[in-house]
Parts: structure tokens; C-alpha cells; sequence
């Protein structure tokens, strides 16, 4: 029993949460992929350019106009009154306001954390993979174990030396036995399912994934010109475990790992 102990433990405190925390992954993708659309966007409407430009010309003409007497002793301390956590006066239509800078550094940000998460979704499944194949050896143990007991067990019934209630404990036994086996099967079919959405979303990350571009798609809802947010939004929405393509019959599971 230490053997099937040892399974539940890995299956639930392992794999379940590797798969767990690719999910959150997968959705922080989606999550940034849709940011980036809208600041590129952004920062490439007529209005914003203009903006910049605005900027561009204000700050060279600061930077060429000569210092006050004030500012060469210190500065007015009157132009530092609204400089904190205060801002300006309500009554300031202007008070707040996002300047094309502003908008230009929040890009950079998602596309660091883009990188990261991309990085991030490699390695945990690189982490699920090695997880699955030490729960693999598991089952080979729990088989091997099974069989060589087997063995015993019907060498002491055919010599009459077997009781009642070591065939219920024997038969108990083989029942938890292929049940592991069954969860194992989900398990490795689930494993090779998020194997094919992983790539996918990692290939979307191309030079379409600032611009959106119009697809072709069938009764489906899939196509060979899909963009890359609308391909991590499919691939976020079948990962979940709970989701309709998923392999995993979780109540069977629970119910036979506890």
C-alpha cells in the first residue's frame, strides 16, 4: 500500500498542480496578448502620434529655453506644492492624464512578461512531462508487485492453504490496482492533449502578435488564419481540466485515489 500511497500523492500534489499553475499561465497569455493589442493600437492611432509629436517638440523647446534666476537658486518652492500623492486640484480638468510615454513603457512591460510567461509555460511542461513518467515507474511497480503476489496467491490456493479472507483482501487489492491503471490512462491521454495545445500556443508568438488579422474559420470555429489571441483564447478554453475536451473523468479519479 505504500506504493499506491505514493501515487495519490504525486498525482494530487504533483501533476494535479503543475496543471494547475500551466492553466493560470496560459490565461496570463491571453490576459497579455489582449493588453498588447490595445496598446499597439494605441500608440499607432493618428490621435497618439500627434500626441508625441506634441511631446517631442514641448520637451526640446524646455530643454532650449534658458533657466530662470529661480530655478538656477533652487526652483520656486510654490511649483513643488503639487507634486505627491495629493496631485493636482480636482477643479484641474488635466490633472491625470497618460501621456504616449506612458503607454509606449506599459508595451515594453507585457512584452517582458510575454517572454516570461512563454519561458515559464516551457518549463512546467517540461516539469508535468518528468512528473508523468516517475508516476509511469510507480505503475510498473504497482503491476510488478501485483503480479508476483498474484503468483503467490494462486500458488497457496491451489494448495489449499489460502482463507477466505486473504481472497477478499486479494481481490480488493486488484481492484485498486486496475483502478490506478485506468487513472494512469487518463492521465497520460491528458498529458498528450496539453502536449498539443502547448506548442500551439508557443508558435503563435509570431509578427502578428501586436496586430490582429482576420481569419478564416470553419462550422468549428477553427482555421489556418487564426490570429495569435484568438489562438491562446481557444487553447485557454479547452486546457482546464473541468473543460469538455479534457480526458480526465475527475470524480472517478478523486474516487479512486482516496
Amino acid at each position: 500500500y505504500q506504493l499506491l500511497r505514493s501515487f495519490s500523492d504525486k498525482v494530487q500534489h504533483s501533476w494535479i498542480d503543475i496543471d494547475d499553475q500551466l492553466l493560470s499561465v496560459v490565461q496570463n497569455i491571453v490576459s497579455i496578448r489582449s493588453r498588447l493589442r490595445q496598446e499597439w493600437s494605441l500608440l499607432n492611432s493618428p490621435m497618439i502620434r500627434k500626441k508625441a509629436e506634441w511631446e517631442a517638440t514641448t520637451e526640446e523647446r524646455n530643454r532650449s529655453k534658458p533657466l530662470s534666476l529661480d530655478a538656477q537658486d533652487g526652483g520656486d518652492p510654490s511649483s513643488w506644492k503639487y507634486f505627491g500623492f495629493q496631485g493636482k486640484p480636482r477643479e484641474d480638468t488635466c490633472s491625470f492624464h497618460l501621456l504616449s510615454s506612458d503607454v509606449r513603457l506599459a508595451l515594453l512591460h507585457d512584452l517582458d512578461q510575454h517572454e516570461k510567461m512563454i519561458a515559464g509555460l516551457r518549463t512546467l511542461m517540461s516539469n508535468l512531462v518528468e512528473c508523468h513518467d516517475s508516476l509511469g515507474r510507480l505503475v510498473g511497480n504497482v503491476w510488478q508487485y501485483h503480479l508476483e503476489s498474484g503468483a503467490l496467491f494462486q500458488r497457496d490456493k491451489e494448495g489449499q492453504e489460502c482463507f477466505e479472507d486473504d481472497d477478499k483482501d486479494y481481490r480488493t487489492y486488484e481492484s485498486i490496482v486496475r483502478g490506478i491503471n485506468e487513472v494512469f490512462e487518463m492521465l497520460s491521454m491528458e498529458l498528450y492533449r496539453k502536449q498539443c495545445l502547448a506548442p500551439a500556443v508557443i508558435d503563435s508568438t509570431d509578427d502578428e502578435l501586436l496586430d490582429s488579422k482576420d481569419g478564416y474559420y470553419d462550422d468549428n470555429g477553427f482555421g489556418d488564419d487564426r490570429d495569435s489571441l484568438q489562438i491562446a483564447r481557444e487553447c485557454c478554453k479547452s486546457w482546464s481540466r473541468k473543460s469538455g475536451c479534457s480526458l480526465v473523468n475527475e470524480h472517478r479519479m478523486f474516487a479512486v485515489l482516496n
